[in-house]
């Protein structure tokens, strides 16, 4: 991506409830993905970055790598 982000899109963890919503998740993320844009999303799959901030942990990579340490 041209911003730097890596251009990944990853919708994971829904359990028992992810087969009621799959579908219309799956198209929300399709069209976020072709217009690369957050906002067609609900801001419930938005909130583990306020939770990533609020911990200061960064990312997963840099977690383990500093497990490893």
């Amino acid at each position: 991506m041209e911003d730097g982000r890596p251009a990944v899109w990853l919708l994971v963890g829904l359990g028992a409830r992810g087969l009621v919503y799959h579908a219309w998740l799956g198209q929300l993320m399709a069209q976020a993905v072709l217009s690369d844009s957050e906002q067609q999303l609900p801001q419930e799959l938005l909130a583990w970055r306020e939770l990533q901030a609020a911990e200061g942990s960064g990312s997963a990579a840099g977690a383990t790598e500093q497990e490893a340490e």
